[in-house]
């Protein structure tokens, strides 16, 4: 019996059975095709185990989906090994943000493909044709718009699964996770980016780092924090917003951390005032004399809180997030006080209680006063030498 084991997680039981569905549809009589989570495979009052453990022994195939939720499971590397063990063709299916360069052993030993990939219904097709020695069906673009417009419809294909939050503790690592998922935005090449929005909440942003950090920062680090900000310029290029809620700060213990500040801020003004005009329309600034937590959310696949100790050290701790309802709910927040924070910001920084238009450039113009006060009194604290 030529049989295929669709190896899934429950979260993700709709993807497996639309891709039962297609090759049903393509391979009709000739091929029988195990999901656990469908109904018609486990009816109720199976023994479910042991009904799972027939089908994997009679499938010559493994299809193992592969998100970064589902590849954290136990149970998806049990069956991953199960296949190995026993000598099973098995194709990894990522999806959902999962590269096939990050999957773990022993699933990464495996020829992979991409849910998301235009060429991934004809690839599978074809696979499976060969690894059975049936004769190749037939695949047009109305049977791949179908399979991804029954996806969609199921709600079943997301950007981003919800995993666990990660811990991270060092500030390399951390600019490295913000720069992978700022690719990922900039990887939409064929969509709008105007609708997307990037937060940031931070004590001047990534835009005020400069290449003269030399003596701060560890090269490494300066190389990584200023790719960081070249990401988040070409984003704004191209039409997605990016808002970013900044603190400045006049108190500084240390001689070297006020002369890094006095560095930044000059960095800043000078992006503000001279930056290309494309890049500052597309970006919206307000000021927070509270300070508080740094917080990165880009466009609902991370988020980031860190805590800082000094200026060398940067962030000490960070939690990464992905799960959607707390993103949204961040989001929430971010949007209600980048509101309250636009209306102080024009008040006290724009010097014309008579002006009453909250437009964006207004709200640039209060930020670079804001920014040359602050630059001005770093010199009332620690006057140049």
């Amino acid at each position: 019996m030529n049989q295929i084991f669709i190896s899934h997680i429950a979260e993700e039981a709709s993807i497996a059975i639309e891709i039962k569905n297609l090759i049903l549809s393509k391979f009709k009589s000739q091929i029988q095709v195990f999901v656990s989570s469908d109904i018609l495979d486990n009816p109720l009052g199976i023994r479910w185990f042991e009904k799972m453990e027939v089908a994997l022994n009679e499938s010559q195939v493994m299809l193992i989906l592969c998100s970064p939720l589902s590849v954290s499971m136990p149970w998806i590397n049990f069956e991953a090994g199960c296949g190995w063990i026993n000598k099973k063709i098995v194709i990894p299916i990522c999806h959902s943000g999962q590269h096939q360069n990050e999957l773990p052993i022993p699933i990464r030993l495996f020829e992979a493909t991409d849910l998301e990939s235009s060429n991934f219904v004809l690839d599978l097709i074809r696979s499976i044709a060969k690894h059975y020695n049936f004769r190749k069906p037939n695949v047009d673009n109305r049977n791949i718009k179908k399979f991804y417009s029954d996806l969609k419809n199921k709600k079943a294909l997301i950007s981003a699964q919800d995993v666990a939050p990660m811990i991270i503790n060092s500030p390399l690592e951390r600019t490295k996770f913000v720069i992978e998922d700022l690719r990922k935005l900039a990887d939409l090449r064929n969509q709008d980016l105007a609708g997307r929005t990037i937060y940031s909440i931070a004590h001047l942003s990534a835009f005020a780092i400069s290449s003269n950090e030399e003596e701060y920062r560890r090269k490494e680090y300066l190389d990584l924090l200023l790719q960081e900000k070249g990401q988040l310029i070409s984003l704004a290029q191209r039409g997605c917003t990016i808002k970013c809620m900044i603190s400045p700060s006049k108190s500084f213990e240390r001689k070297a951390a006020l002369l890094h500040n006095r560095l930044r801020l000059s960095e800043l003004i000078n992006f503000l005032k001279n930056g290309d005009a494309c890049v500052l329309n597309n970006i919206d600034w307000v000021i927070s004399e509270f300070g508080g937590l740094n917080i990165y959310i880009i466009d609902n696949i991370s988020c980031f809180e860190g805590y800082t100790k000094s200026v060398e050290g940067g962030y000490q701790l960070t939690l990464r997030i992905t799960t959607h309802d707390v993103i949204n709910a961040n989001e929430k927040i971010f949007e209600r006080l980048f509101i309250e924070l636009s209306f102080s910001t024009l008040r006290k920084w724009l010097k014309d209680p008579s002006d009453t238009d909250y437009s964006r450039k207004n709200l640039r113009q209060a930020t670079i006063n804001c920014l040359e006060d602050y630059y001005k009194s770093s010199y009332e604290i620690l006057p140049a030498t």
